[in-house]
């Protein structure tokens, strides 16, 4: 354990010809939880490239839910990258660990990045987690459009939870994020499934995807059009405060959170008195549509 720690790669090879010496052997560590690691994990989280390469040849097996690609995803230097190319390169690791990395508490967005492309390599239709998979694409950050691919591919089985909270994500589903993201290609992908839960609440504000629309840096009108051209949309639901989306929008949206929070004027860019008018004529619409649907009961 401790030559993999240094990252001495000539102690390494000397200890692994000693006869009773065994790699696959398992410490408990305290750092990141009680975690079992072998002496290939502390090599990964150690940034020593070489020793890693080494332990790869050695070492059989390794838990699946703290792997050394779960080790390495920790660095927070130059190193990492190298590290994690390493073990992908191996072959061992397949795209439910991806995933699993790609979600864990200690990884930061780059690490994220990063690994979407070997998470894309590694998909099998057949053996990988299609819920791990939606849970890793919605928890990059910046732009979806890296992971529409595969969000089509995990979106196409029904057995996927389209409802599901997404980690970090203060109990946000993945149509919050879509819409908070402004992607209307993920939003309408998501909108396609008839098990989506479309007024689903997060769990700080109690807010629907409707709500978040109005929440975002940047309203996008092709998000919010894809949320209200959606029947089960509700466009009077309430957040945990009382408000509408419309009350959200005439009173300034983001603009004005962060107001409240900094006491002071907060400017923002996107024109929300024309998305709470959107919003206002498709309640409109289908008001007209429930009177006429009324007046054709037969009496």
């Amino acid at each position: 354990m401790a030559a993999s720690k240094a990252g001495a790669l000539t102690v390494a090879e000397h200890l692994l010809q000693l006869k009773g010496v065994n790699p696959d052997q398992e410490t408990t560590v305290m750092y990141f939880g009680q975690r079992r690691q072998a002496a290939i994990h502390f090599a990964a989280h150690s940034g020593s490239v070489d020793v890693v390469g080494l332990l790869l040849k050695h070492t059989r097996e390794w838990g699946e839910d703290w792997s050394p690609l779960h080790a390495a995803a920790t660095r927070e230097d130059k190193s990492r990258e190298m590290v994690l190319r390493a073990l992908l390169q191996s072959g061992r690791f397949d795209a439910n660990t991806i995933a699993s990395v790609m979600t864990g508490d200690h990884v930061d967005t780059d690490v994220a990045s990063y690994l979407l492309p070997w998470l894309r390599h590694s998909y099998n239709e057949r053996t990988t987690d299609h819920n791990a998979v939606l849970r890793a694409v919605f928890a990059l950050t910046g732009s979806l459009e890296p992971g529409i691919s595969l969000l089509e591919k995990v979106l196409a089985d029904p057995k996927t939870d389209v409802n599901q909270e997404i980690p970090n994500s203060r109990g946000q589903t993945a149509l919050h994020i879509a819409v908070q993201r402004g992607s209307a290609e993920a939003a309408r992908m998501l909108l396609t499934r008839p098990d989506l839960c479309v007024n689903s609440r997060e769990s700080v504000w109690q807010s629907t995807p409707l709500h978040t629309a109005m929440l975002s840096y940047m309203p996008n009108e092709d998000v919010l059009r894809a949320l209200l051209e959606d029947d089960r949309t509700d466009l009077e639901a309430r957040n945990g405060q009382g408000e509408t989306p419309v009350d959200l929008a005439r009173n300034g949206g983001w603009a004005s959170v962060m107001g409240a929070m900094f006491s002071a004027p907060f400017s923002f860019g996107g024109n929300l008195e024309s998305t709470a008018g959107l919003i206002e004529a498709a309640i409109e619409r289908r008001n007209a549509a429930a009177s006429l649907k009324e007046e054709k009961k037969p009496n």
